[in-house]
């Protein structure tokens, strides 16, 4: 077992200047772990879970499968940073079960519509950036959630996504509008609504 492994997650809430504290990934329960505690804030809803295996995308799914014991995994997509970068984003990992589980009020206003279960998000971007940094705070993670009260996640997420890509090929995004189909980008992720299963991650 790895020292990240030995780390307790539900033990954060109690330490000094826990929400300073920064990982490369969290975790984000659709119900948490207190739900009787008085006036519950969304950093309730979040627990850290630093991977040894970040950065090895087939390796994240099995250390995630493995430590949090899910039946399988949803990658319902990103979500960008209450920031205004367009650089990184946020990928999220959705827990999957053969029964329905307790929508996550958080991360569904990322995406505007239903999430179900628990969520583990890390930091993420196209291979051809670099220089970012891969851990973040749970403070820095509850801002940005607080930043898609009553905005459009969709309509931001296409913003961002043209800003990425028109700063990729050099061009200004107003000749990236010009030169792309309307409704570009727009990306069908099967793994939004089928899951990754244990039979389909590596084995031992």
């Amino acid at each position: 077992m790895t020292s990240q492994e030995n780390t307790p997650s539900c033990s954060f809430t109690s330490c000094q200047n826990a929400g300073a504290k920064k990982y490369n990934c969290f975790l984000i329960r659709a119900v948490p772990r207190d739900p009787t505690k008085e006036n519950l804030t969304e950093a309730d809803y979040i627990e850290p879970m630093p991977l040894d295996s970040y950065g090895e995308w087939s390796a994240e799914l099995k250390e995630l499968k493995r430590r949090t014991r899910w039946g399988g995994i949803l990658e319902p997509g990103k979500f960008y940073s209450h920031r205004p970068v367009d650089r990184w984003n946020y990928h999220a990992n959705q827990q999957y079960e053969k029964t329905e589980t307790p929508r996550n009020p958080l991360v569904s206003r990322c995406f505007n519509r239903y999430i179900h279960g628990d969520v583990a998000v890390v930091r993420s971007s196209d291979v051809r950036v670099n220089g970012y940094s891969e851990e973040f705070s749970r403070t820095e993670l509850v801002r940005t959630l607080e930043f898609y009260k009553g905005r459009h996640a969709g309509d931001e997420a296409n913003r961002r996504s043209k800003a990425s890509m028109a700063a990729t090929m050099g061009v200004s995004a107003e000749a990236f509008e010009r030169i792309v189909p309307e409704g570009f980008p727009y990306v069908h992720n099967p793994m939004a609504e089928e899951p990754w299963m244990p039979s389909d991650l590596p084995n031992e």
